[in-house]
């Protein structure tokens, strides 16, 4: 079934996030606890990677850098979208606990512009409408109030 929301949210990123460099490489081995899944999250394909693939490089995404974390973001927010679980079944959704809370931090959101920010809220306000609603979830608000563009509750 298509889903032009969908793809729309999808293409939004794409293109809010399109100039953004990659850093190289995505983490140093400065601070790792576990340089094999540094090399892991170095080497993976992140246009096509699975929410699987994101934990088997894990502490490359601890340590890497503000600057990589944005590179990631629409990526791994296209991810969660699509759910791309990988191994097991709904286990993208998972994504939102490691993204969203770095996404908050001051040295990563400042890296932001507008256009990327609108794309961001949006993605994540889909998700909350379309797989989260019965928590009642409001992330896209939570991280509109942290970067101070919205007031409200």
């Amino acid at each position: 079934m298509k889903n032009d929301e969908l793809e729309r949210l999808i293409r939004n990123l794409s293109e809010a996030f399109e100039d953004v460099p990659k850093p190289e490489p995505l983490a140093k081995f400065d601070g790792s606890y576990d340089e094999e899944e540094v090399t892991v999250f170095n080497n993976t394909d992140w246009e096509s990677a699975t929410y699987w693939e994101f934990c088997q490089g894990h502490e490359g995404w601890i340590i890497c850098s503000p600057k990589s974390r944005i590179y990631l973001a629409s990526r791994l927010l296209r991810m969660l979208l699509l759910k791309q679980d990988g191994k097991y079944e709904g286990a993208a959704d998972n994504l939102s606990f490691e993204l969203l809370p770095h996404l908050k931090k001051p040295e990563v959101f400042e890296l932001l512009n507008s256009k990327q920010m609108a794309a961001i809220l949006k993605a994540v306000a889909y998700v909350d409408r379309t797989r989260w609603f019965p928590s009642e979830s409001d992330e896209a608000g939570d991280l509109a109030r942290c970067w101070g563009l919205y007031d409200g509750p």
